[in-house]
């Protein structure tokens, strides 16, 4: 049962799980229409979540499925949960597994590319292989929900990730398995009056310095990688946290929120140094240069800003562009960020000028697919985008041509990751 429940979270399959309205003595049909949007349920039903988050929030109907099968949901999660880290992700899931000789071109060495999407999975590519579609070589469940966020430290190999199963996972990426968990401290899954923090939708992180900063609700936390355990917890925000950037040398943590909201803090102390205000509509993700002390951030309008986060202030606002920005990567050298939103375009800015220097037009954009994620190797000036149609995509920055397509992935792509 426990593998059913896992092969529909990750595949979204239906068929998988026919016999289970048997047990439940239930409708099929009812069940079957459910039971990927279930999986969801169980992080975000009663919550409110999902209105802010990747979902709607749960109707009636969908409560009352909650209810009935919660129970077996729950105890799948768990046992799926404990054998993660022991079990390789891909065994016994044939139509996610990668071939042999794929998984043995795994090496340190070259260049990658890591996504992690609504399928609670992280796929990582060789970029630097010659051909048009280079293998995926790992496809790890990381979560058994939606992966909100992932950072990758390609020195050692290993990946940090947070998703709608309220844990803060620690994947090594050449043995493709889950060495450890630190779940949420705001009560397992089953509790139907859960705390705002419960909720982990962005984490960023240093794993030679061993901590990771987490954006839980509208809170942030963080947690010590070494202990398995939440050393502090940031309050100030009234609405979700979906931005997050740590510095350890400093000691700082700049996030974004759904409040409108950027807030500045001080880990020596846990307060809040910064609050900058200036968005009209909610923010999403950022961008930071801790030792320029400058942060760039997006939100839900035609609007980015630039910040001084010693001074407190905004330095400059960017209007007129995509309706919406998503995520931003900034080259702090030359000034240049590439923005990411609606319509399956890639807008390159000059945050001197304030001008748009180039547009690139993606696969996307026939479909009006958003585009979610995106990062630059500013150096070899090639850009790697994700999107809302399950696409991974590696372009040329100054041709504006697509040079590689990752494939893979079947779900909305939540983060990517270019090794520079």
């Amino acid at each position: 049962f426990p593998k059913s429940i896992r092969a529909c979270s990750s595949l979204g399959s239906c068929t998988q799980l026919q016999w289970v309205p048997l047990q439940l003595g239930a409708c099929r049909i009812c069940i079957q229409a459910a039971c990927h949007s279930l999986r969801r349920g169980l992080a975000d039903a009663d919550s409110g979540i999902g209105a802010r988050g990747w979902g709607r929030r749960g109707s009636p109907s969908d409560r009352w499925m909650l209810q009935v099968t919660q129970p077996l949901l729950i105890e799948a999660q768990k046992a799926s949960l404990e054998s993660a880290a022991e079990v390789a992700p891909w065994a016994g899931e044939p139509n996610w597994s990668v071939p042999e000789t794929d998984l043995a071109s795994f090496c340190p060495e070259g260049r990658w590319a890591s996504a992690g999407g609504c399928d609670g999975f992280i796929f990582v590519w060789p970029v630097d292989q010659p051909g048009a579609a280079p293998p995926c070589v790992r496809c790890c469940v990381a979560h058994f929900d939606v992966c909100t966020d992932h950072v990758v430290d390609w020195e050692r190999m290993k990946c940090l990730s947070v998703g709608g199963d309220f844990n803060l996972a620690v994947l090594d990426l050449m043995g493709g398995v889950v060495r450890s968990r630190i779940k949420s401290d705001a009560g397992p899954p089953s509790c139907t009056q859960r705390r705002p923090d419960c909720s982990l939708l962005c984490v960023d992180g240093d794993l030679s310095a061993g901590k990771a900063a987490v954006g839980a609700g509208a809170q942030a936390k963080i947690a010590d990688i070494e202990t398995k355990t939440w050393l502090m917890t940031l309050q100030g925000h009234q609405d979700d946290v979906h931005g997050i950037r740590s510095d350890w040398d400093t000691n700082q943590v700049v996030t974004s929120s759904w409040d409108r909201l950027l807030k500045l803090w001080d880990l020596r102390s846990g307060r809040c140094v910064r609050s900058l205000e200036g968005h009209n509509q909610v923010c999403t993700k950022l961008d930071v240069d801790f030792s320029l002390q400058l942060a760039l951030s997006c939100s839900d309008e035609d609007r980015l800003i630039l910040w001084d986060l010693k001074q407190g202030g905004a330095i400059k606002s960017y209007d007129g562009g995509l309706a919406k920005a998503n995520d931003a990567s900034v080259d702090w050298k030359t000034m240049t960020a590439a923005v990411c939103g609606p319509g399956g375009e890639v807008q390159l800015w000059d945050l001197e000028t304030g001008e748009i220097i180039s547009t690139i037009t993606t696969g996307a954009a026939t479909t009006g697919a958003s585009g979610q994620s995106v990062d630059v190797d500013w150096e070899r000036r090639q850009l790697l985008l994700g999107s809302w149609d399950s696409q991974v995509l590696l372009f040329d920055l100054d041709s504006g041509e697509c040079v590689k397509k990752l494939r893979k992935p079947r779900r909305t792509l939540t983060r990517v990751h270019l090794k520079k």
